[in-house]
């Protein structure tokens, strides 16, 4: 399958979107287990988010959770909330939070994919006006990294439990130490596919609720650059808007 995947996902990156969907489709017909069309559903989850499709977004990835075994609604409610928030507390187990970033690595083949569903999720979530799915979904992801340990996926998790933290639940502080581990373990990894948009969630939703607004474009530059080298075409479009917006100095017929 993973030559499948790298050539369906060249066929993504090079606009060819509709022999990128009937690649996934065909994919999906040859999968031999639910964990296999989950991870499938995941590549169809980001790829209709970064074309604007967000609610197919949100139901593919739905699908894919259901074929593991997780059950979402598309509209949680605060109850199902509260319920993640007590779960965090309690998986956390009273380790600091610097230390999460030495936590043994998640094994699990069901919640590998299953974290990397949530983050997929993450931008048609909170784009689509739901107030309830989004902070759910993240504190899913979060629950899972504190449970079963570190994927590539856990860093993003953190940083969107910071933005979390700084905004709807009010603990910009604790949602520091969240993006700043998100950062650090985000630069552990040898691999840079998530690096844009960590690093997009951390300075647009975490670092200037403790610093300074004008120490933005760095970090906003280094996700262009990640995202340049990655492919994550999502999340590099995202630094450089943002980028824009917040640089009232950045001159755009020269920034580079």
């Amino acid at each position: 399958m993973a030559l499948a995947t790298e050539y369906q996902q060249c066929a993504y990156l090079t606009g060819r979107n509709d022999e990128a969907e009937a690649l996934i489709e065909r994919m999906l017909e040859r999968a031999r287990s639910g964990v296999d069309k989950a991870e499938i559903l995941s590549l169809r989850t980001r790829q209709y988010a970064t074309t604007g499709k967000m609610e197919a977004s949100i139901r593919a990835a739905i699908l894919g959770l259901g074929l593991l075994g997780m059950r979402i609604s598309e509209d949680p409610d605060r109850a199902a909330i509260g319920r993640e928030i007590a779960a965090v507390r309690r998986n956390l187990a009273g380790r600091r939070i610097a230390d999460l970033i030495d936590a043994p690595a998640l094994v699990d083949p069901r919640q590998k994919v299953a974290i990397r569903l949530l983050m997929e999720i993450f931008p048609a979530a909170f784009l689509s006006g739901s107030g309830n799915l989004f902070p759910f979904l993240v504190l899913k992801s979060v629950n899972i990294s504190l449970k079963h340990g570190n994927s590539p996926e856990s860093a993003f998790a953190y940083a969107a439990y910071g933005m979390l933290l700084c905004g709807a639940l009010a603990a910009p502080a604790l949602g520091l130490e969240y993006g700043e581990l998100a950062v650090a373990m985000n630069d552990r990894q040898p691999d840079i596919a998530l690096k844009a948009r960590v690093i997009y969630v951390y300075a647009m939703f975490v670092h200037h609720w403790s610093r300074h607004w004008s120490s933005m474009t760095p970090w906003f530059r280094r996700g262009i650059a990640a995202g340049y080298e990655s492919g994550d075409l999502l999340y590099l479009a995202y630094s450089a808007q943002d980028c824009a917006i917040w640089d009232p100095k950045l001159d755009l017929e020269t920034a580079v």
